[in-house]
């Protein structure tokens, strides 16, 4: 899948499956925890490059552009088989509240793509 970068600067905190459900096994989740002190999950992500090699493992120190792994193919999980490959943002504050993404897309938008 395409290359994903992290949009932050940050530390690998977690990486684990996706879903509990076995139906998704195979599909991972790779969680920043950023400098800015929310955390940044990304899922449908693996994180190895094209090749299959890993890029990232937990602990590692990530700056915002760095390849932190590959999207994976969502759409092998579903029966139609017609799901785009996309990933998934989820962006959380220390407390575990859900933070709007709106303002953080807009300014990676404006940052230009790394």
């Amino acid at each position: 899948g395409d290359e994903v970068v992290s949009p932050v600067d940050g530390t690998i905190e977690k990486i684990a499956p996706a879903y509990s459900n076995p139906k998704y096994e195979g599909l991972q989740a790779i969680t920043i925890t950023g400098d800015d002190g929310l955390e940044y999950k990304f899922l449908y992500v693996t994180p190895k490059d094209g090749e299959g090699q890993p890029i990232v493992q937990e602990k590692d120190r990530v700056r915002a552009g760095d390849p932190i792994g590959s999207a994976q193919n969502r759409g092998a999980y579903e029966p139609s088989g017609k799901m785009k490959d996309h990933i998934h943002i989820e962006i959380r504050d220390k407390s575990g509240k859900v933070v709007d993404p709106t303002p953080h897309f807009k300014r990676w938008r404006n940052e230009g793509a790394r």
